[in-house]
């Protein structure tokens, strides 16, 4: 408890990745009242419901994200910021107006793919969306990383160690719950989404707070190597 304290009246930043998480966990918390009793009945408070409370608040951070790593490309103007810029401000864009939804609907309509393995048609043509796109932004990555220098190249692995886990809970569980849907096993089915969901909010969080710590000017403030 004591370390917590001087975590917290370390600086203003880690007071507001404390102040982030405590959000993320009441919006989960609600979430799981709203599942579980019949209170809260509006489906706004499930974290799974698109456009609810829990998402709104979900766009403003990775807003947060893009603003703050535009400002450091334009401070900097050096490719890798550039590209981490371009990435969010995609990631955003997605979320938002669930771009890979709209799209993997239509492709999956438009080449007739079928369900197997108990995912829906619908559901590849998302991760074909998701390949495709992130195999873009990935290429662009890559060369940033290889033209940048040693400091910037600590910045970008810390950013694909975070990037990894938000895939993890975004993309690896949000297929993992379509599986257990389809199997009907309902009671796993509100935990699983509640992971999912809850683990993507608190890894934006955590994004939030690193960018936050960002200099552009070749500096890290908050060094997790």
């Amino acid at each position: 408890m004591t370390r917590f304290f001087e975590f917290w009246f370390n600086n203003t930043r880690n007071k507001i990745l404390v102040l982030l998480i405590l959000a993320d966990i009441c919006f989960i918390f609600l979430s799981i009242i709203h599942e579980t009793f019949n209170f809260l009945n509006d489906a706004n408070w499930s974290i799974t419901k698109d456009r609810g409370f829990a998402e709104i608040f979900q766009y403003i951070k990775e807003a947060w994200i893009f603003i703050i790593l535009f400002f450091c490309w334009i401070r900097s103007f050096t490719l890798l910021y550039f590209s981490w810029t371009f990435l969010f401000f995609y990631i955003l864009i997605d979320d938002s107006l669930q771009i890979h939804e709209r799209f993997g609907s239509k492709l999956a309509s438009f080449f007739d793919f079928q369900p197997a393995f108990g995912l829906r048609s619908i559901d590849f043509g998302e991760l074909i969306i998701y390949l495709v796109s992130f195999s873009l932004i990935i290429l662009l990555l890559a060369i940033s990383f290889y033209k940048s220098s040693l400091e910037e190249r600590k910045i970008s692995k810390n950013l694909f160690f975070l990037l990894a886990g938000l895939a993890f809970f975004g993309i690896f569980l949000d297929f993992l719950d379509v599986i257990v849907n389809y199997m009907e096993y309902h009671s796993i089915t509100i935990f699983t989404e509640t992971v999912e969901d809850g683990g993507e909010m608190l890894m934006i969080s955590i994004i939030t707070y690193y960018v936050l710590n960002l200099d552009p000017q070749n500096k890290i403030i908050l060094r997790a190597n």
